[in-house]
């Protein structure tokens, strides 16, 4: 065998061990680790019975991303929007939350965990789907907060346009890391 056809031999081995090697490195980055589900699931629960349970503004602000937290202060007025949600009146029953968290990577922020769950409630007043999004960095922080109104037995104040919900512009990250999900 010539020597330049060793060589491109070699080096076609080491660009595929290298391509293999790089796959299994994504692989590993975006990899859930074990008990996210259930951790976020926890936190997602408890979140969203002490914000809605009666309709505690500081609650939310507590748990808040900065994200969430900037866009609250800055785009939304947060007690019209309170105001708007506590005419459901108190939590009666909660139904629990469903969803699940994902794992991404950039090199821009390095590791992020992501959940999303949708919750459904009955309140003195009527029954609401709620959903939150979550965003874990180094903790678990909500990163956006919707409550739907499925059924009212009293009206309700009328809201502005987009009042029923409170959304933070996420950070910087590739589209592609969130599965196309919005949180």
């Amino acid at each position: 065998m010539k020597p330049r056809r060793k060589i491109a031999i070699a080096a076609g081995f080491l660009i595929m061990c290298a391509a293999i090697a790089a796959l299994f490195f994504r692989a590993r980055l975006n990899a859930k680790p074990p008990g996210l589900d259930a951790e976020s699931h926890r936190y997602a629960d408890d979140a969203i019975v002490a914000v809605v349970s009666r309709w505690d503004e500081d609650a939310l602000l507590k748990r808040g991303s900065i994200e969430l937290t900037s866009a609250a202060a800055e785009q939304v007025d947060l007690d019209a929007l309170f105001a708007a949600w506590s005419a459901l009146g108190p939590l009666l029953k909660y139904d629990g939350s469903k969803g699940e968290a994902e794992m991404m990577f950039s090199p821009e922020t390095g590791p992020i965990a992501t959940a999303l769950y949708e919750a459904s409630g009955t309140f003195q007043n009527g029954t609401a789907q709620i959903r939150i999004g979550l965003i874990k960095r180094t903790t678990w922080q909500i990163a956006s907060f919707q409550v739907y109104s499925i059924k009212r037995q009293r009206p309700a104040p009328n809201l502005p346009a987009g009042m029923h919900q409170l959304f933070a512009p996420m950070p910087r990250v590739p589209s592609a890391a969130f599965g196309g999900r919005r949180i």
